[in-house]
């Protein structure tokens, strides 16, 4: 099978693949190609996201019950407006993480076996926008999925096979260990609703506003400060902070300090109306005492 052919059956051109000098005779064959693309394809369902996550900034989310990343079939969805590492997993001394750069590239970086190296998928993924990424090992090769027409190889048996051999006897993973600040649904391999959190990450609708740019990120602290519960960012000394409404409280108003307390009829009757009544009861004797008087 043709370079052309594959770069044409994965929807891509072959400059983004790989050079036919790096590609085996095993990799060429047609099989590989269509089950790769086919199953790269159906690795993420935004609609089935079992769960989804704003993350601050000073918040992440650790999980101890996920494979190696270049072993297991992984996958998540983002969106963004900065740059940050997304994903970092610890395998003993080794490591691989999974970042956005300021420039809005996406980047696969490791550390195995003492070897420093990194790829690059993806022009602009930092623009406000649902980006989905996987990584699959299929029939000896890793890929590198972004989005719909963004393909890489990673590793085979002639393109850094040393990250085949990568076996890890305790995994650590850990999300967004330093600065991303963007949204996350969980998808392969990446339980995130089962994860151990730390700071505060908040749960559910992403919170960032759907104007597919970012253009007001970097001059507007609340583009992407939420504030839940109907509380209010304001902007103090150009830090960002929530204003919340009356049984709120917290960084972004996410406690519920529970229902404000309601006067019930019984409480109203001891507290109000008694006391009321007394009060004109004992005004009425006091001027009828004094009218005497007189």
């Amino acid at each position: 099978m043709s370079l052309r052919l594959l770069s044409a059956t994965c929807g891509t051109t072959a400059d983004q693949l790989f050079t036919a000098s790096s590609v085996s005779a095993h990799s060429r064959s047609l099989p590989v190609a269509v089950c790769t693309c086919a199953g790269l394809a159906l690795l993420w369902d935004p609609g089935h996201a079992s769960s989804q996550v704003f993350l601050d900034g000073s918040s992440s989310l650790l999980l101890n019950d996920s494979q190696p990343i270049l072993s297991a079939v992984t996958s998540l969805a983002f969106r963004t407006c900065g740059h940050g590492t997304i994903l970092r997993q610890t395998l003993g001394n080794d490591s691989i993480s999974l970042a956005v750069l300021p420039n809005g590239a996406l980047e696969l970086s490791w550390s195995v076996r003492g070897v420093q190296d990194a790829v690059m998928v993806g022009t602009n993924v930092s623009n406000n926008r649902l980006h989905w990424l996987s990584l699959r090992p299929v029939y000896g090769m890793v890929w590198l999925h972004a989005d719909e027409r963004r393909l890489l190889l990673v590793a085979s048996d002639t393109i850094r096979p040393y990250l085949l051999s990568l076996m890890a006897q305790a995994v650590s993973t850990v999300v967004a260990p330093s600065g991303f600040r963007g949204c996350l649904s969980e998808g392969a391999n990446l339980p995130l609703a089962s994860a151990r959190s730390e700071g505060s990450p908040q749960w559910g609708t992403c919170p960032l506003p759907d104007t597919y740019h970012c253009k007001d990120y970097l001059v507007d602290p609340c583009f992407d400060y939420p504030c839940w519960h109907g509380g209010l960012c304001m902007v103090q000394d150009g830090v960002p902070t929530c204003t919340c409404t009356a049984r709120y409280i917290g960084k972004h108003c996410e406690l519920d300090k529970g229902k404000p307390l309601a006067l019930s009829a019984h409480v109203f009757l001891v507290c109000v109306i008694l006391p009321l009544t007394l009060a004109l009861v004992i005004w009425g004797t006091t001027l009828r005492f004094c009218g005497k008087c007189f």
